[in-house]
């Protein structure tokens, strides 16, 4: 119960390890509660990223009860208890045993507050919302100790492995929710031109349609790009401003104003879609004449090309779109970065998924590391390689080593 006491100079060292598999995890909080003893406080000022807002709570003492403490949590940040933002809430608790212990087995019914789990510097994942029946409310339980281990070893493949496969996944919460919402304006627009095409023989929808579709796309694309920058960001431990440098809030609210460095626009998109279409309707009606089918046998199967054409090709768009978006605001993080450090500063690699496609992906994979400004074997900067392309990119500064990256 002595407030006053600091961390001894093993336990600065602990905070920076477990600092470090945040970061190597893309975890970042949505808000802080630390206890307001020292030992707590210079924890957290080591591992929580800074911009998190921050509660120093006398509730999270080591003799205080979970009651307590979250009754203070849901005081001091309301949104705890709002239905629609608490799923998204990512909170990190600093605390001391005992309470720690009873936190835990408040949350999940796995851990018993009677029987110690936690050594000094442990930090623990446990997911709260919604999960469905098969999933694990635990995902991870670590201590310093293990994580050092992991950063110093060449016997844990596998756990780098794992430290991957949670990055990917971090990347997919942000990622796929935008892919769904541009998949249905594109699914939208696909129907609207199946219906044209039924009542005037031309796929133009009309221009409401199109502006609602550009809309969407506006948002979509600008919100991938953020989401790229802000992912680049934080693996690289900078300040993602300089890349919006110049640009107003005002534009940046305009929806038909894409994100600096990202020029490609809804109507660049529309051509490319209306090109295709118009060349797949065409090779329809050939093939229909050719087997000698009426005209409206051949309509009939044009009509249902667009209802296929608003799931699974639309689909295929959506992806190619937020992932273009997506890396390139990351590849304009890695440029300025590399532009205020003189050149060469920064290294990519090409991340692949484990059905990477042989022709494209795996001889960029196989690149390793290359310096930023280069291109990967199949002449791409980023990602995608081709439709369908799920890979993606890790960055890290020059001279960084493989254990600090991992």
């Amino acid at each position: 119960m002595d407030s006053t006491l600091e961390l001894t100079s093993k336990g600065v060292r602990d905070a920076k390890l477990m600092r470090q598999f945040r970061k190597d995890l893309d975890i970042k909080f949505d808000v802080a509660f630390v206890s307001d003893f020292v030992r707590c406080q210079q924890t957290a000022d080591v591992v929580v990223n800074k911009k998190a807002p921050r509660f120093d709570m006398k509730e999270l003492r080591p003799n205080c009860t979970p009651e307590e403490a979250f009754i203070a949590m849901h005081k001091a940040f309301p949104e705890l208890a709002a239905s629609d933002k608490a799923p998204e809430t990512s909170v990190y608790i600093c605390t001391h045993n005992p309470l720690i212990q009873a936190i835990a087995g408040t949350v999940w019914f796995g851990f018993n507050p009677d029987v110690n789990n936690f050594s000094h510097g442990t930090m623990l994942r446990i997911d709260t919302h919604e999960l469905p029946p098969e999933k694990h409310p635990l995902h991870w339980i670590i201590r310093p100790g293990l994580v050092e281990h992991m950063y110093e070893s060449d016997l844990v493949e596998s756990a780098t492995q794992l430290v991957e496969h949670l990055g990917r996944a971090s990347k997919a919460r942000i990622v796929d929710p935008l892919i769904a919402s541009l998949q249905r304006a594109v699914g939208r627009r696909f129907k609207k031109q199946g219906e044209a095409y039924t009542t005037t023989g031309r796929i133009w929808p009309a221009f409401d349609e199109a502006s609602r579709f550009r809309t969407a796309f506006g948002r979509v694309s600008s919100k991938s790009y953020d989401a790229g920058v802000a992912h680049v960001a934080g693996a690289l431990g900078v300040n993602p401003a300089p890349v919006y440098a110049g640009v107003t809030e005002a534009a940046k609210l305009n929806l038909k104003r894409q994100p600096p460095g990202h020029e490609r626009t809804a109507v660049d998109l529309e051509s490319e879609i209306d090109a295709t279409t118009q060349e797949r309707i065409a090779a329809i009606e050939s093939d229909g004449v050719a087997k000698g089918l009426t005209a409206a046998a051949i309509a009939t199967a044009i009509r249902q090309q667009f209802r296929e054409w608003a799931g699974g090709r639309a689909l295929t768009i959506a992806e190619a779109e937020v992932s273009r978006a997506f890396h390139q605001g990351g590849a304009d993080v890695a440029r300025i970065v590399n532009q205020e450090g003189g050149g060469h500063l920064v290294e990519k690699a090409w991340d692949g998924e484990p059905d990477a496609c042989d022709e494209i992906c795996m001889p960029n994979i196989e690149d390793g590391w290359i310096p930023e400004d280069i291109l990967f074997q199949s002449g791409d900067s980023e990602p995608p390689g081709h439709p369908n392309c799920r890979c993606s990119l890790s960055y890290r500064t020059v001279g960084q080593s493989e254990e600090a990256r991992r």
